[in-house]
């Protein structure tokens, strides 16, 4: 370790328990920041130009004959009465207070209490960051210490080993320093104030409070001493533990003993970091090291995977779920970007939507966080021991994931819209963990997860509805679950995706097995994206999605992403209208029409709603929309859209048959009957019919062709439907539904409303605002 000698600005070189007290200084770093060669090549120049002794000189007036010297010339000045020159004589040192003045108070010049110097300044004592390391080595004088440490002198940068060993180090230096001075070269302290503003609010407002490294520079050290530009006095951390508490959100309690700083949870403390930032992103993974007692290399230019290392390292040393519950209690702030990320995706003329990430468009994430900023809002979440009924076991990260076992059950969470999170093909589950807000210790959070075609692994569910589950209520259905049917957490061991990469290898899976047990067949991940600006405004929300493949739906941005989508049951077998299943021989490409998923659009003010499904053609990926019809008569059953999910289900487990259009030879048409199938089912072509009346005959028992989307077929489905208004008397409302596919993977759904009256109506309507 280097250390900083105080008063000749040399830097020392220390070992194991050799360490002196030393003082320590937390800033935020400058643009003209002295380095240490810089410090070397001052005190190179000093030495160099030391001055010769000099009688008056603090080097020898303190021998017996120089004092004798001094003592006569005192005497035969006073005695020929030239009092005046004795006066500006500099035999006597100045009697002060060691800073140039004998006012206490007054803050110290920069280079008070160092050796002489030079007439002519090193350009090093030029730059703006010496001055701070003057202030710092002349207070730790006065404060009676030796020596002082500062990141910027005391390291070399130009050695990486040397970074590497002082990054894992920091944290225990600054807790072993007698003192730290942290230097707020933003904050002013006198009577001038900017409007209202007080130094208080430059305080609060200090750039030093956003800096990822100051969070264990604040920290680590019992006692810290802020001063302000010119190194004017604010106060310690003790006397203004208020202020600091309130502004960086850390519990006076913490602020005060460093030995509550590691018995906080994980999500404690990762919050108290959310909101700051460093230079270079690997940094934030780097400055808390030290809050969580983990070492680990330090690589410049890996960027955020930084991060998952840190969590990686905490994950092997600590058994607090905490650190998967980021986002488990909803985000005000997320929720702010959401909606503005949602009106953006929603406004008209919207041409940016291939330049999105999917990532963006549908709720699967890791279960790591990305950053700190993941855990904003989390500073009040406790960890907590596992239940006394279910058992402890330990988890661990593998290639697949994280390997855990957590008590599961079905969600019962409402969506924002007061409805159901989703009725999918692949219902989400909650898994319990252990850790509550610090409100309700009865509570415990959970993770929204879905299954996937893999064996016992799921895939983390974006949500930004609060995943809180009661204890209590779990326990009052147990005790009547005979009766009540009420689901109850069952331990389950499971696979969780928790980088990035593993995450991908999962949900872009490209093996399956088929149904007959053949080759293999890829499957895609599909996204659809609904964009209903002018449904939403009158009250329409989607009620329920049924989908192919594992379904989530992300209620924030409107999308829905189908992972492991299979569109090669055409090309595998068919089922024969009879009810006979017959293989057939593939052709060009898996072919035939599947129903990708099923939406159901739902008014809880108006009662009203309708239901709206996508079509894909298997070879093409071509897209096609069909409004359902019956919407009306299923609405008028239940309350709460009852009638549509009958609908929905009904249309989702048997699609039917589609009539598409298909030019034939001399200008004819053939009208082609496809029967539409659920991705990974087996479908028909029923039929072809000349559109003159011609004989018609059934291809599937005839050759067993398929159909194939080919440049100027016609998939008749319907491209709109109107359903009157019930509260707006005469005014009535056609719903528009078109569907484009944007880019590889993802689907655009647009629906589009017009109120209008019937002419009838109108006159009507016209003939009362005429004036009698």
């Amino acid at each position: 370790m280097r250390l900083l000698n105080v008063v000749t600005q040399e830097l020392e070189e220390f070992h194991g328990t050799d360490i002196p007290p030393y003082a320590i200084l937390s800033h935020t770093w400058g643009p003209d920041e002295v380095s240490l060669h810089d410090m070397d090549a001052l005190a190179r120049y000093r030495r160099s130009h030391e001055p010769r002794p000099h009688l008056g000189s603090s080097s020898t007036s303190g021998s017996p004959d120089v004092m004798k010297l001094m003592l006569l010339s005192s005497m035969l000045l006073a005695f020929r009465g030239d009092r005046t020159r004795l006066a500006r004589s500099s035999a006597f040192p100045a009697l002060t207070n060691g800073h140039g003045s004998d006012d206490e108070d007054s803050p110290p010049p920069p280079y008070a209490g160092i050796v002489p110097t030079p007439a002519a300044p090193h350009p090093v004592e030029q730059k703006a960051g010496y001055a701070k390391i003057a202030y710092a080595c002349s207070q730790a004088q006065k404060d009676g210490l030796d020596y002082l440490w500062a990141d910027t002198v005391c390291i070399d940068r130009h050695s990486s080993a040397e970074l590497s060993e002082a990054v894992n180090a920091m944290y225990g230096w600054y807790e072993r320093a007698a003192v730290c001075y942290a230097y707020l070269e933003d904050v002013h302290f006198d009577d001038y104030t900017e409007g209202y503003l007080t130094w208080n609010d430059l305080f609060a407002a200090s750039r030093w409070f956003t800096r990822g490294w100051t969070l264990q520079e604040l920290l680590a050290p019992r006692k810290v001493v802020f001063y302000a530009q010119g190194w004017r006095l604010l106060g310690t951390k003790s006397s203004l533990v208020k202020s600091v508490s309130k502004i960086t959100g850390i519990d006076e309690l913490t602020l005060l003993d460093p030995a509550l700083v590691r018995t906080a949870s994980v999500a404690q403390r990762m919050s108290w970091a959310a909101h700051r930032s460093t230079t270079r992103p690997e940094d934030i993974a780097y400055s808390l090291m030290g809050l969580f007692d983990v070492n680990m290399p330090v690589l410049y230019g890996e960027g955020e995977n930084a991060f998952l290392r840190l969590q990686e390292e905490i994950i092997k040393r600590s058994d607090d779920h905490s650190i998967f519950a980021w986002g488990a209690l909803g985000r005000d702030d997320d929720k702010l970007q959401l909606a503005a990320a949602a009106a953006h995706l929603n406004a008209p003329g919207l041409d940016d939507l291939d330049d999105l990430d999917q990532d963006a468009l549908t709720g699967t994430i890791p279960l790591l966080a990305k950053s700190p900023r993941d855990f904003a809002g989390m500073g009040h979440v406790l960890a907590c021991p596992p239940p006394v009924d279910l058992p402890t076991s330990d988890y661990a990260l593998t290639n697949k994931g994280l390997h855990i076992t957590l008590p599961m059950l079905p969600p019962t969470t409402p969506s924002p819209s007061g409805l159901p999170l989703a009725a999918t093909s692949s219902s989400p589950q909650l898994a319990l963990l252990n850790c509550h807000p610090a409100h309700d210790p009865t509570s415990r959070l959970a993770l929204l997860l879905t299954s996937t075609s893999s064996r016992n692994t799921f895939l983390r569910t974006r949500t930004r509805t609060p995943t809180v589950v009661s204890l209590t209520d779990l326990a009052s259905t147990t005790s009547s679950s005979k009766s009540s049917h009420q689901p109850q957490p069952k331990p389950k061991t499971i696979y969780i995706p928790a980088l990035p990469s593993q995450l991908s290898r999962i949900t872009s899976l490209s093996l399956s097995s088929s149904l007959s047990g053949s080759s293999p067949t890829p499957l895609v991940d599909e996204v659809l994206f609904v964009r209903a600006p002018d449904l939403v405004a009158p009250g329409y929300d989607v009620l329920d999605v049924r989908g192919a493949g594992t379904v989530t739906w992300n209620a924030e941005l409107r999308s829905l992403r189908l992972a492991g989508v299979d569109y090669h049951s055409y090309g595998r077998s068919q089922h024969h209208p009879t009810g006979r299943r017959r293989a057939v021989a593939a052709g060009p490409g898996p072919g035939g029409l599947y129903q990708l998923c099923v939406v159901t659009f739902w008014n809880r003010v108006l009662k009203c709603g309708f239901v709206v499904r996508v079509l894909v053609e298997g070879t093409s990926r071509v897209c096609f929309v069909d409004l359902v019809p019956g919407a009306d008569a299923a609405a008028a059953r239940g309350e709460n859209g009852e009638g549509l999910l009958e609908l929905a289900n009904k249309v989702w487990e048997r699609p039917g048959m589609v009539e598409v259009v298909v030019p034939g030879g001399e200008g004819r048409k053939r009208v082609v009957t496809v029967e539409v199938v659920k991705p990974g089912a087996s479908g028909v072509l029923a039929g072809v019919e000349e559109e003159e009346g011609e004989d018609t005959a059934s291809v599937s028992s005839r050759d067993g062709r398929q159909w194939t989307y080919r440049l100027g077929h016609e998939v008749k489905v319907a491209e709109r439907v109107t359903f009157a208004e019930k509260w707006e008397k005469e005014y009535r409302r056609t719903v528009n539904a078109t569907v484009e596919r944007r880019k590889k993977g993802v689907i655009e759904l647009s629906m589009t409303s017009m109120l209008w009256m019937p002419a009838r109506a109108a006159q009507k309507a016209e003939d009362l605002d005429q004036p009698s």
